[in-house]
């Protein structure tokens, strides 16, 4: 069932990369207010580098 797979957590191994992912998306969201999406990938990517 579809649900079951939806709401189950996440592993171990992709709480690692979801962790560091959402530290780096906090980290660049005030760009994303103060000046354009964009710019916010950028900065994301720039971190993920």
């Amino acid at each position: 069932m579809v649900t079951s797979y939806v709401l189950a957590d996440f592993s171990k191994e992709d709480e690692i990369w979801l962790d560091l992912l959402l530290k780096k998306m906090a980290e660049a969201f005030p760009q994303f207010l103060s000046e354009s999406p964009e710019k916010f990938l950028n900065a994301l990517h720039q971190k993920a580098a």
